[in-house]
């Protein structure tokens, strides 16, 4: 009767019995069913700071530290918000040379996100003969900027240097080459305006059928972006002879030296030019003055040639404090070249790059506005104003020593302001995937860090 009645509701029998059998498997075995994961927020996975990179920075033995970090989503055609609708993350004390317990913020905040198109490779420059008249130390000590817009290119850099030792000269082209770059060494007893001047024939002499450009820089030249650079070739007709350059800034200066190509923004000469430049040499090359003036002084007096004047290719002949410059953002053309950028002033301009690995050219310099009137310039600075600043304000801070006249320039100009909060970027670290930027006020006694952690999903 007892089987008959279990028999009759099979249901009741199989289900329990199926149950134990499962349960008595997995005891008795090494198998596991899989732990279901949880979906992670993009939170950047080191929120502790990073004690060996501050410490590196040679701080006061107690900062203000914040934190934030920037998601970065690739999509096609994306615009980015200019303002974040957040505040900046607060400062908090901690102590750089020992771990105190409390002193980190309690939580990483959540990451502000953005969409860029993914980063291009190098674009193909070699169409182009970049030339530069230097000496081999200073021409060494630019490899590393240099190689964040001609590495990978196949662009030709040709050096005419002063005489050096055999070994050094053969350890430079070595170097360039682990470095990814095409160099081309001469050694000269010409004086420096004269090896400028000799590029040009350099540049005819060693144009292929594919060569379209020969562009004369100086030692301490930087193109923000080596694929804004041929974007911006790519409208002009190469057969056509051009001299394309940018003047000084300084209208002043202008009125004493006149309109030309000012060497340190570069001077971009199509071939047909070169070519008939080359049958100027012997004649241009005997002018007793600056190579770029030299250049000009051939064109002008020899050929119907003139200028064509590009203002995104910057001289920089002002000295001090820049930073009204580079904060001015995108309501100003985006660079093509910057000069003096370490000697009449300071900005140094590799590692503000270096967050385009991970958000492309386009987003240097791209200036954001966080809810509590901070501002991101990206690359450059961390700025709050004494007075606020509208996010369609076209001005630039006159922050630099000389008052010349600008009005062809940056004008609008605007007072500078001597009461503004600055953290100016002095160190980046770089993995696959992200970008740390380091931006530092040095004050007496409390230094101010914030790290802007950039990273992609």
């Amino acid at each position: 009767m007892v089987l008959a009645r279990l028999t009759s509701k099979p249901a009741l029998l199989v289900l329990p019995v199926l149950l134990l059998f499962i349960i008595a498997y997995h005891l008795s075995s090494n198998h596991h069913f899989p732990t279901p994961t949880i979906p992670q927020l993009s939170v950047p996975r080191h929120c502790s700071p990073n004690l060996a990179r501050l410490q590196q920075l040679k701080l006061s033995a107690e900062i203000n530290y914040g934190r934030a970090a920037i998601n970065v989503r690739y999509a096609a055609s994306t615009s980015q918000p200019e303002q974040f609708q957040l505040p900046l993350p607060e400062f908090n004390k901690m102590r750089v040379h020992e771990h105190v317990e409390g002193s980190e913020p309690p939580q990483c905040p959540e990451p502000f996100m953005l969409s860029y198109d993914t980063p291009p490779p190098p674009p193909d420059l070699s169409h182009i003969i970049f030339g530069a008249a230097t000496t081999i130390d200073r021409l060494e000590a630019s490899f590393y900027d240099f190689a964040h817009w001609i590495s990978g290119t196949n662009a030709l850099l040709y050096a005419i240097l002063e005489p050096a030792a055999a070994p050094d000269i053969e350890r430079l082209k070595e170097r360039a080459k682990s470095m990814g770059f095409r160099l081309t060494v001469e050694e000269s007893e010409l004086d420096w305006h004269r090896r400028y001047f000799t590029l040009t024939r350099r540049f005819y002499e060693h144009h292929t059928s594919t060569t379209k450009w020969g562009i004369i820089i100086d030692d301490d030249t930087f193109f923000i972006s080596p694929t804004r650079l041929s974007s911006f070739l790519a409208s002009f007709d190469h057969t056509q002879k051009y001299y394309i350059g940018g003047v000084t800034e300084d209208f002043g200066q202008i009125k004493n030296f006149g309109i030309f190509g000012y060497g340190g923004a570069s001077n971009i000469l199509s071939i047909p030019l070169l070519a008939e430049l080359n049958g100027l040499y012997d004649v241009c090359v005997k002018e007793e003055t600056g190579g770029d003036i030299m250049l000009a002084r051939c064109l002008y007096g020899h050929t119907g040639t003139k200028l064509t004047m590009e203002h995104r290719l910057h001289q920089f002949d002002m000295n001090g404090d820049l930073s009204g410059i580079y904060e001015s953002g995108r309501r100003r053309p985006q660079m093509l070249s910057v000069h003096h950028w370490k000697s009449w002033h300071q900005a140094n301009m590799t590692n503000m790059a270096a967050v385009s690995s991970v958000c492309g050219d386009e987003c240097l310099l791209q200036r954001f506005k966080f809810a509590d009137g901070w501002w991101l310039t990206n690359g450059y600075s961390l700025v709050k104003y004494s007075k606020d600043l509208s996010l369609d304000d076209v001005t630039i801070e006159h922050t630099w020593r000389e008052n010349g006249d600008y009005w062809h320039s940056f004008d609008p100009l605007r007072p500078k302001d001597e009461g503004k909060t600055s953290l100016r970027l002095e160190l980046v670290e770089r993995t696959e995937n992200s970008v740390s930027q380091f931006y530092v006020q040095r004050k007496e006694g409390l230094d101010h860090v914030f790290e802007m952690v950039w990273t992609t999903t």
